[in-house]
């Protein structure tokens, strides 16, 4: 849906209003429907030119009093307890204080306050231990080449192609 400026609105009401044309032919003529027109009749004669500007659209935002209220109870929870996360923030304060607050709501007043860091500190890991493998027949090793060495069809075979006995891509030892 579009918002036609102001002029727009006026001249189309002018030429209703003042030249009588009926509505729908006006309607046509500009391109609106006359449900816009009969909206901006009401508007006009109810409060005169400043009632033809249309209001803003768009999600609305909270009243700067609700607003404050909601920064000062995140931001006096992280004072009262630093070691709380954004997560546990928002589930007390909707637990305790009944404020709906989302997690990224906390850590945007958090981060805007100064309160929180951009980037949780590294933790360091422990080194992974080292990964061994045990090549065992039957056994499924990346791709490697494994020896079976017992049963009746010794021989090289490709790990990746060996699955529970059966034996793709095998080649003998003749």
């Amino acid at each position: 849906m579009s918002s036609y400026p102001p002029e727009f609105r006026l001249r189309v009401l002018r030429e209703v209003l003042e030249e009588k044309t009926p509505a729908a032919e006006v309607a046509r003529i500009f391109g609106v429907s006359e449900s816009a027109i009969a909206k901006w009749l009401r508007a006009f004669r109810h409060g005169g030119e400043p009632a033809l500007t249309p209001r803003q659209t768009g999600p609305r935002r909270a009243a700067p009093s609700v607003e404050d209220a909601r920064r000062a109870l995140v931001v006096r929870a992280k004072q009262d307890s630093p070691a709380l996360g954004t997560r546990r923030i928002a589930d007390v304060l909707r637990r305790f204080e009944g404020l709906g607050v989302s997690e990224t709501t906390v850590r945007r007043i958090l981060h805007e306050e100064g309160l929180l860091e951009s980037r949780p500190p590294e933790v360091e890991k422990p080194p992974r231990p080292e990964t061994r493998f045990e090549l065992l027949r039957g056994s499924l090793v990346d791709g490697r080449l494994i020896r079976l060495i017992d049963g009746p069809r010794s021989g090289w075979c490709g790990a990746r192609h060996h699955t529970g006995g059966h034996h793709r891509g095998w080649r003998g030892d003749a």
